[in-house]
């Protein structure tokens, strides 16, 4: 039995939703969450229910992208995706660190003193939140050195005073800043709030972003503008540089502009914490702007903000640029945008940020690729071309290996298999191969159909038996007495 947020539960589900929460590995919403719901009798609460009170996808479910988000309501339902996977989605909202185990201890003590054990708070797991909400202390964690500390490790454990080697606990990030300690409260109380009240389903990045940039333009935030965009998030936080400790590893330099376009929010969950917590001050505030209207109603059509600047540009260094990449495409006339910034880098980056209309007419950017689903299929239809080539050279193979007319060798999957172009790839998907997959345990010799191929031969080549009996010859390769070959052969 595990206790998870205060539920007791099956140790399979304790496994999926304590130590697997992690975005690292994709457990944030466990494949196979309904068929463990499904057996479990009524003792485990319905899969919406499970999810939204004892797993971390309320943090991110709001902000994945429109496929993410159906693959999710998919397994949500208990359906299968051939392919499909939510690591990236949801390894991407919660970006900003990495899972670990950490607890309060005073919440732990109050666990102790009112149920007589402690579990397992989801506030304390979220990635990236330091401190505890309600009692604004650092948390603590393992030692880090044992067998136990690791998050994935399979002893049963539950928060203690020491680490469960008997070792002193490490208390995580312990000395900090105040501006970082202020972002931490924040994210910790809204990752809190978000979890205790969860957005409504429906809630996605189209409409979140909409909500943003409805609110900015209400409040007059210079939303067309980097730098005094960038200030007025670190004013109304009150944290120094906001934007570049939102940043995915320094890749993201403007996603606060990106996210008030008015067509999605922004990528990360801490990104969306910094917006929300300065537009609406709070997750109740986002939550009424929502309830209050329907955004997608009062805005259809949202006009997106420019986001690059309009400064005085040199018209011959424009014209230079814009040669060099006429130059590129009539060289490489099917190359998109990242081989010209592959092969051109400082170009691309001047042409995107002083010339994006001309840069856009000239090289549009390429719609989005396929779907999971779609990718899923495809990929189902290369590996049943495979599946029905590799039956067929089985089947063709066996002929050729048992009419032979040298000395015969057993038949082996080895050798069936072998000659197919594809024939390394069998081990790796044989669990996708169904028809070959039945059809070669029927092909593969044993012992009697080998013995008796081999014993035919040897009766009909006395001279290449090195002077030996056909029955000693045979029972000589198959590693058996006589006696038990006589049987073996039905040999009287």
């Amino acid at each position: 039995m595990s206790i998870i947020n205060g539920m007791r539960g099956s140790q399979s589900l304790g496994r999926l939703l304590r130590d697997r929460v992690s975005p690292a590995n994709g457990w944030l919403l466990p494949a196979n969450l309904a068929l463990l719901v499904s057996e479990s009798r009524g003792t485990l609460p319905p899969v919406p229910e499970t999810l939204s009170k004892y797993s971390l996808s309320p943090l991110a479910f709001p902000f994945l992208d429109d496929n993410s988000r159906g693959v999710a309501a998919q397994i949500v339902n208990g359906e299968r995706v051939p392919g499909a996977s939510l690591r990236s989605g949801f390894g991407r909202v919660l970006a900003t660190a990495g899972y670990r185990l950490a607890w309060c201890l005073e919440c732990a003590n109050e666990d102790i003193g009112k149920l007589g054990h402690t579990y397992w708070h989801r506030t304390h797991l979220v990635p990236g939140v330091k401190i505890c909400p309600r009692h604004r202390c650092g948390l603590a964690g393992p030692c880090g050195k044992c067998r136990y500390s690791s998050p994935h490790s399979r002893y049963a454990r539950l928060p203690a005073t020491r680490c469960w080697c008997n070792e002193p606990l490490t208390m995580i990030e312990e000395h900090r800043s105040s501006y970082e300690r202020t972002m931490d409260e924040m994210v910790a109380r809204f990752a809190a709030d978000l979890l205790a009240n969860p957005l409504p389903l429906q809630v996605g990045p189209r409409m979140l972003g909409q909500a943003y940039l409805k609110v900015a333009q209400q409040l007059d935030v210079p939303i067309g503008n980097k730098s005094e965009l960038s200030n007025w998030l670190d004013r109304n936080l009150d944290i120094d540089s906001v934007v570049e400790r939102g940043g995915l590893e320094g890749r993201s330099t403007t996603w606060h502009l990106s996210a008030l376009k008015g067509n999605r929010c922004a990528t990360t969950f801490f990104q969306n914490v910094c917006l929300v917590q300065a537009l609406f001050k709070g997750v109740s505030g986002l939550r009424q702007s929502l309830i209050a209207e329907t955004v997608e109603e009062r805005l259809p059509h949202a006009v997106p903000v420019e986001v690059f600047t309009h400064e005085v540009v040199d018209v011959a260094k424009r014209d230079k640029m814009r040669q060099k990449a006429c130059e590129f495409l009539q060289k490489f006339p099917s190359a998109g945008r990242r081989q010209f910034h592959a092969k051109h880098g400082s170009f691309a980056r001047w042409l995107r940020r002083y010339d994006h209309q001309w840069l856009s007419e000239k090289m549009p950017q390429r719609p989005a690729g396929a779907t999971i689903e779609a990718k899923a299929c495809r990929q189902i239809e290369r590996d049943t071309r495979f599946d029905e080539s590799l039956c067929a050279h089985i089947h063709a193979r066996h002929k050729i290996l048992s009419e032979e007319k040298s000395r015969p060798q057993r038949i082996t999957a080895t050798r069936l298999v072998a000659g197919h172009r594809r024939a390394k790839d069998w081990s790796l998907l044989k669990m996708r191969m169904p028809l070959t997959r039945d059809a070669l345990p029927a092909l593969v010799e044993g012992d009697a159909s080998f013995g008796r191929r081999l014993h035919v031969w040897a009766e009909a080549n006395p001279s290449m038996l090195g002077g030996k009996t056909a029955l000693r010859y045979v029972s000589s390769i198959l590693k058996m007495s006589q006696v038990q070959l006589r049987l073996l052969l039905n040999l009287s």
